[in-house]
C-alpha cells in the first residue's frame, strides 16, 4: 500500500480493523468459540474488495512497465 502512495494515516486504518480478528463457527445453530486469524480477510468484508482491487492494480502497474520494456527492444 505504500507503493501505491496511499496515506499512511488509511494503512494504519486497515491495520487496526485487522488485528485482534475473531470469527466462529456455527453449526446447527450452536455457534464455536471463538477462532484468532492472523491472515486473511474476513470473506464478504467491504476491506476484501477494497485490498484486493489494490494488490490487483499493483499487478497490473508492474506487468505494464515490463510489457514496454520488452515491446521496445
Amino acid at each position: 500500500m505504500e507503493e501505491m502512495n496511499i496515506p499512511r494515516k488509511l494503512i494504519a486504518l486497515v491495520k487496526a480493523t485487522m488485528n485482534n480478528t475473531q470469527c466462529g463457527v456455527k453449526i446447527q445453530n450452536r455457534l464455536s468459540e471463538p477462532i484468532n486469524f492472523k491472515n486473511g480477510v474476513q470473506k464478504g468484508g467491504a476491506l476484501a474488495c477494497l485490498l484486493f482491487n489494490i494488490a490487483l492494480e499493483k499487478v497490473i502497474r508492474d506487468a505494464a512497465v515490463n510489457y514496454q520494456r520488452y515491446h521496445l527492444l
